[in-house]
């Protein structure tokens, strides 16, 4: 995979991460929005296609010899039946073709990376998966192009289309193809002291070719308005972390979002992790988007035990105003596959439990989510919204060993049971398979 300059690994605690990240085992593989961001993601070799061409370039230039050339595939079934009966379906194979060169006199390197949809079964009445374009449209795009300056782990910037992974803002890897941005940073990782500064003008989403302004993408048509993010992370030692990030969208929406963390022996063999997170979020400027005030917090606990995970969280939203995300996945402890569960004035508990095999060649893995969410209202009229019930479950198969190491297939399930009575579900096949060429 191309390494971003925020990026992230592990495995999550958000639904945006959860989607794109394998079962964890334990609380120190459990990683939330402060873990993954201002982190830089490894590629991960798992056989070279051609170690002969890889061979001779060991003797050539920095820039050819630790060049990397990836196609990453991904097939991905989905359909959702919504409340009003109405059916999204797709199924569609693609991926992304990666290639990154090594450092230039030892300071500068270029990367690109083209994604591609393509519709095996997209029936035109039943769109909106978001696995492709409007009106089941196939996907082609090169989503990032970029130069990369400097060193990540001192001084690090990059500059133009990328991926990031940021509270709020993010690639949101959820279906075929990830959100990608237009970004302009700087950043240091690595250090337990890290930063990041940048200024995003475009977003490209997953169901899109286009690159559109970040303003337009908000909501308000027609306008050219970027965001500017600033962030830093410290680890305070003993398994303690501390995140502070702020998103600010010129005359549209500013996001602060603070977030810490700590882990700790429970017994033996067993440990847990306490999070906490809280976001505020307010129209700034001309306020294109709507004129509001709102915010949430959340509280996470986790213990583990012979790679079984429990997982307890409540989260609770302001009566200002719904939590808005659209230039990527919520960091929202209870944000789920079919609701977020932030509307204003709403509360939610979550239940998880997760089971990965422990053995070189145990390859099954599961994690099963419950979300109860209550006493939202509309924000605008201050009517009561339907109690929702959320039951989520995701089976991997992901071979440590043999032949089929690097295969990746995910099937997911989504059921969400609203008060008054009209409910929704969903599923989703995925599956993802690695060839690095060089």
């Amino acid at each position: 995979m191309v390494v971003p300059l925020l990026a992230s690994r592990g495995v999550s605690a958000a639904e945006y991460i959860r989607a794109q990240t394998p079962i964890p085992a334990s609380v120190e593989e459990l990683q939330t929005t402060l873990d993954v961001s201002l982190e830089k993601e490894e590629r991960v070799v798992e056989k070279v296609v051609f170690e002969k061409l890889k061979r001779r370039l060991e003797t050539k230039p920095a820039w050819l010899r630790d060049l990397s050339f990836d196609f990453n595939l991904r097939s991905y079934y989905y359909k959702q039946v919504n409340r009003t009966d109405r059916i999204n379906e797709a199924l569609a194979l693609g991926g992304e073709l990666a290639l990154v060169t090594g450092k230039f006199a030892n300071f500068a390197r270029v990367g690109f990376s083209y994604y591609g949809s393509y519709g095996l079964y997209a029936p035109e009445e039943r769109e909106g998966s978001r696995l492709l374009g409007p009106d089941q449209e196939n996907l082609g795009v090169l989503g990032q192009a970029y130069l990369e300056l400097g060193t990540l782990e001192k001084l690090g910037a990059r500059l133009y289309r990328q991926t990031l992974e940021w509270p709020y803002l993010n690639k949101r890897d959820n279906r075929m193809i990830p959100n990608t941005h237009e970004a302009y940073q700087i950043g240091r990782l690595g250090t337990g002291r890290d930063f990041g500064i940048s200024h995003v003008t475009k977003i490209k989403r997953r169901d899109s070719e286009r690159f559109v302004p970040m303003s337009e993408a908000a909501g308000a048509p027609g306008t050219d308005k970027g965001v500017t993010t600033a962030g830093m992370k410290l680890n305070l030692g003993q398994g303690r972390n501390l995140g502070v990030f702020n998103n600010y969208g010129w005359d549209t929406y500013n996001t602060a979002y603070v977030e810490a963390s700590w882990i700790g022996p429970l017994a033996r063999r067993s440990d847990y992790r306490v999070s906490a997170q809280f976001t505020d979020q307010r129209s700034v400027g001309d306020a294109l988007v709507g004129d509001f005030n709102t915010d949430a917090f959340g509280i996470a606990l986790a213990a583990d035990r012979r790679g079984m995970l429990f997982k307890l969280s409540y989260t609770q939203t302001d009566k200002g105003g719904v939590i808005r995300n659209p230039w990527g996945g919520s960091p929202s402890y209870n944000s789920m596959m079919l609701e977020n569960f932030s509307r204003a004035s709403e509360k939610s508990l979550r239940f998880s439990f997760s089971w990965t095999g422990r053995g070189n060649r145990d390859a099954l893995s599961g994690i099963v989510n419950l979300v109860t969410g209550w006493d939202a209202i509309d924000a605008d009229t201050g009517l009561s919204l339907p109690d929702v019930t959320e039951y989520d479950f995701t089976a991997d198969y992901k071979p440590r060993s043999g032949r089929s190491k690097g295969l990746w297939l995910r099937l997911r399930g989504a059921y969400a049971n609203y008060e008054e009575g009209r409910d929704r579900w969903n599923v989703r096949v995925i599956l993802n398979y690695p060839f690095n060429f060089l």
